[in-house]
């Protein structure tokens, strides 16, 4: 009687034990079971917004052709574009064989590839709207020059009778300097421009144009101050 009983006990034991082993399997398994299954209607979504980017990111590359923007600048975005493509008709071709991963796989890739092209065209107008006003710049600061240049060849006889007539004067020493100055300032914008930094010409002609103003206003004013006698006189026709 122990025995029979004991036995009974041992096979409830391996009874409970199984099952509640198979309840623990069968809830770690039930994830897996449960995982989302791949559609075609899921693959022919992002083969859908692959070619919608694909076909925007070429009317973006022809907009700024469009706008003068050159086409080395944009090489990078159209080799990308081409990238996009190939990978677009490539998750096609995969689709139609019904190997949906390999499909999603491209077109995932081609997607991702295709989200920076915005980006690329987008700095490639950019700098080529930098250029442009670069060169407006430019070209504005060399018809700055010739005035300042005309400036100082006027200011020059200005200074050098105010020399003459009142050398040891403030009003004299002041026209000498801001005449020196002002020749100073256009050299140094010159050297800007040739290296293709209108900003810093810039700079450098107005101080220039205001020197030389300077120097007018200064030297005529030692003139006018200087005695008589020491003011030269002036050379008939």
């Amino acid at each position: 009687m122990r025995i029979a009983g004991l036995r009974r006990r041992y096979t409830r034991c391996m009874v409970y034990t199984s099952f509640a082993c198979g309840m623990v399997l069968g809830g770690c398994a039930l994830p897996v079971m449960l995982a989302p299954t791949l559609l075609d209607s899921d693959v022919q979504t992002r083969l859908t917004a692959l070619a919608a980017c694909v076909s925007r990111s070429q009317q973006m590359v022809t907009s700024a052709l469009d706008a003068g923007v050159s086409a080395g600048p944009l090489a990078p975005a159209n080799s990308r574009i081409a990238d996009a493509q190939d990978m677009l008709e490539t998750a096609q071709h995969l689709l139609q064989q019904q190997h949906l991963p390999e499909a999603d796989a491209w077109a995932v890739q081609g997607l991702t590839a295709c989200e920076g092209i915005a980006q690329m065209v987008a700095k490639a107008c950019q700098h080529a709207a930098e250029r442009k006003a670069q060169t407006r710049r430019s070209s504005e600061a060399e018809g700055r020059v010739v005035q300042i240049a005309a400036c100082l060849d006027g200011t020059r006889s200005i200074v050098e009778q105010a020399q003459t007539a009142a050398v040891e004067t403030a009003e004299a020493q002041s026209a000498l300097s801001a005449f020196e100055s002002a020749a100073a300032a256009l050299a140094h914008a010159r050297v800007a421009l040739a290296a293709h930094d209108p900003e810093t010409a810039w700079e450098y002609l107005d101080m220039a144009a205001t020197d030389c103003q300077l120097a007018q206003v200064a030297g005529t004013q030692a003139t006018v101050t200087a005695p008589l006698s020491r003011v030269p006189a002036r050379r008939s026709p």
